[in-house]
C-alpha cells in the first residue's frame, strides 16, 4: 500500500528529479529455500532482509524501501549520482550476503539478491514511475540471467 501511495503522489508531480533511481530487488531462490526451510522461516527472512535493505541506506536521507509482491523489494534511491548506482546496489548484495543465511539452493551456499536498476538520467524525457520499476524489473531478470547475486543499471531509457 505504501508504494501504491508513492505512486500515486508521484503521478500528480509534472515531472521526476533527475539523479532518482528506482531498484528492484528480487531474492535469489527463494522458492526453494522456502521448500526446504519452510514459509514461517522464509517470512522471517523476508523481514530480515527488509530490515538490512533499510539499514543498508540508512546513511542517505530520503531513500525508501517498499515490499513489491512475494519476494521482491523496490527501492527509490533520491540524488544519486551515476558512479553511486552500481556501488549502492553492491553495498544492497554484499549486506543480504553477510547475514550468513546458509541457502544449499544457491550456488554460493548463502541466501543472496539480485538487484535492478533504473535511473532517471535526463530532464528531456518523460518518465512515470511505473516504467522506472518496469525498468529496473527487466534488469533484476538480467541480472538473474547473469548468475544471480549481482547488479544491472539500465542505461538511458
Amino acid at each position: 500500500r505504501a508504494l501504491d501511495a508513492f505512486i500515486t503522489g508521484m503521478r500528480q508531480r509534472t515531472s521526476v528529479d533527475v539523479g532518482m533511481c528506482v531498484m528492484m530487488v528480487d531474492i535469489d531462490h527463494l522458492k526453494d529455500f522456502n521448500d526446504r526451510r519452510g514459509h514461517q522461516y522464509g517470512d522471517y527472512v523476508l523481514k530480515t532482509i527488509a530490515s538490512t535493505l533499510a539499514k543498508s541506506l540508512s546513511d542517505r536521507e530520503g531513500d525508501v524501501v517498499y515490499r513489491y509482491g512475494g519476494e521482491e523489494f523496490v527501492i527509490v534511491v533520491n540524488n544519486i549520482q551515476p558512479e553511486q548506482r552500481a556501488s549502492i546496489g553492491q553495498r544492497l548484495c554484499d549486506e543480504v550476503r553477510k547475514l550468513g543465511i546458509k541457502n544449499p539452493a544457491n550456488d554460493t551456499g548463502l541466501l543472496t539478491i539480485s538487484v535492478g536498476a533504473s535511473p532517471v538520467t535526463g530532464i528531456d524525457k518523460v518518465y512515470s514511475v511505473e516504467n522506472l520499476i518496469d525498468e529496473a524489473d527487466k534488469a533484476m531478470y538480467e541480472a538473474k540471467r547473469g548468475g544471480r547475486n549481482r547488479v544491472v543499471v539500465r542505461g538511458d531509457q
